[in-house]
């Protein structure tokens, strides 16, 4: 262009009060309103090149390297209100966290003055939170970039490009691409384990036949460290002067009967009874149930909150038998008085099995998150690559094996009759499974609390996460949901 021409465009621009007054802020159309050269305010923008440095000023000459380094800059300015983005990749290994009021535009070609085009991209890969909004009131717009999340990739971690939480004035548009990566797969449950097999009850003590103060303890219950609910009841003590009637076995901490203590003796002693073995096993723990296709999102956090199966009940302990009962002594005018045998002690349940732990919940891909905030996004891509897998929840431990109870004591029985067995515990019940994780969901537009405002959007949407499994009937985890928007 001619010097004189030139003059005249720039005498025109600064006549023209729609024109030269006007704070250019960039558009679709690549118009320079303001007349400074560019598609934008030179005089109020941060200018960022994928060949600059984070050491410049960020001026259009000395270009800084970062949208981290030049969000930076613009929160401790009073003055910029714009970053202008050259074409290229960046790598943002950080959350990236918008300031208020500071618009971020990219598709400029440093080289060329900062002209702008729509065939240059501007890249920005970010963390699996790659760019987050919070309370902005202060007109704020991204154009024209890229924002591609990370893939998770701890257990259950989700992958969102860009989180938005109590805006106002935000909006995304000009060909603007969110782009979510996979989301990591829960982790499993772990399985439970296996209940303590019960300890077996011991046989009662010796009575003695020719002497009345000398009767046979009782024995020994079995007992479970683990559990002592289901240890077995001690048995009854052997008659004895003054009355020779033998002792009643205990009943077990679970409340089965101890034996019966032979009674009324003569010269011939009475044998006591066995003691109760438990009606029933321990009950099987209950199965968790399996996780949903969606969580919920933690706006504090600024995190998916995954979809976690439930975990297993642990199995009932298996009660312990009841002690059994002590042999009478014998008296009488007729033989020598002598004192009865000890009765077997109850043998101790099987402790329960342990439960299966849950499944965690798949992580989530969601391109765009919109909490109690009325955005405006138009004109632009929302793509997720897929949920995460939801992790299997854990098997139940088997329920422990029971102890037998003491045996019955024979010795001198034509005289002192034979003690009651200590009855045997029962098995613990098995635990139960852990409910698999739900699969992570794979959604375009997460929003609640408000509605935004949505023009000319295509979405691309992965598919959501495979349910984990479970041994239980029903706790396999769901499917992630797949959809667009949400709700």
């Amino acid at each position: 262009m001619a010097a004189g021409a030139a003059s005249a465009l720039a005498l025109a621009c600064a006549n023209s009060q729609a024109g030269c007054f006007a704070d250019d802020l960039p558009d679709s159309n690549n118009q320079d309103s303001n007349c400074d050269g560019i598609d934008g305010n030179a005089g109020t923008a941060i200018f960022v090149a994928s060949n600059g440095s984070d050491l410049a000023p960020g001026t259009m000459d000395q270009p800084l390297r970062t949208l981290t380094k030049a969000l930076e800059m613009a929160k401790q300015s009073t003055i910029k209100t714009q970053i202008l983005m050259g074409f290229g990749d960046y790598d943002e290994p950080g959350t990236i966290t918008l300031v208020d009021g500071v618009g971020i535009f990219g598709g400029y070609d440093p080289a060329d003055k900062w002209s702008r085009t729509t065939s240059q991209t501007t890249n920005i890969h970010g963390a699996t939170l790659a760019m987050t909004a919070r309370g902005l009131k202060l007109s704020t717009t991204l154009g024209r970039i890229t924002v591609d999340a990370d893939d998770g990739a701890q257990p259950g971690e989700s992958s969102i490009a860009l989180a938005v939480v109590d805006t106002t004035s935000l909006t995304v548009e000009d060909t603007c691409i969110l782009q979510a990566g996979k989301g990591a797969a829960g982790a499993p449950g772990t399985d439970g384990t296996a209940g303590t097999q019960g300890g077996s009850g011991e046989s009662g003590g010796n009575g003695n036949v020719d002497d009345q103060s000398s009767p046979g303890l009782g024995g020994q219950p079995g007992t479970n460290a683990d559990c002592a609910d289901a240890n077995g009841g001690p048995g009854g003590v052997g008659g004895s002067d003054p009355n020779f009637a033998g002792g009643k076995g205990t009943d077990s901490p679970a409340g089965v009967t101890g034996g019966a203590g032979g009674s009324n003796p003569g010269c011939s002693g009475v044998s006591g009874t066995d003691g109760d073995t438990g009606l029933n096993p321990g009950a099987d723990g209950t199965d968790g149930t399996g996780g949903a296709a969606m969580g919920t999102f933690d706006d504090q956090a600024m995190a998916y909150v995954a979809a976690d199966g439930q975990a297993g009940e642990a199995g009932e302990d298996g009660p312990g038998g009841g002690g059994g009962g002590g042999s009478s002594g014998q008296t009488g005018t007729l033989c020598v008085d002598g004192a009865g045998n000890g009765g077997g002690g109850g043998g101790a349940g099987g402790c329960g099995g342990g439960s299966g732990a849950l499944g965690h919940g798949g992580g989530a891909s969601i391109a765009l998150v919109a909490i109690r905030s009325p955005i405006t996004v138009q004109h632009i891509q929302l793509i997720t690559l897929g949920g995460g897998s939801g992790g299997s929840g854990g098997t139940g431990g088997d329920g422990g094996l029971p102890g037998t109870g003491g045996p019955k004591n024979s010795n001198g029985s034509s005289e002192i009759g034979t003690s009651g067995k200590g009855g045997d515990g029962r098995a613990g019940g098995r635990g139960g499974a852990g409910g698999g994780g739900g699969g992570g969901p794979s959604i375009g537009l997460f929003s609640n609390g408000a509605t935004p405002t949505v023009t000319d959007v295509a979405y691309s949407v992965g598919p959501g996460g495979v349910g984990g499994g479970s041994s239980g009937a029903t706790g396999a985890g769901q499917a992630g949901a797949s959809k667009q928007t949400v709700p």
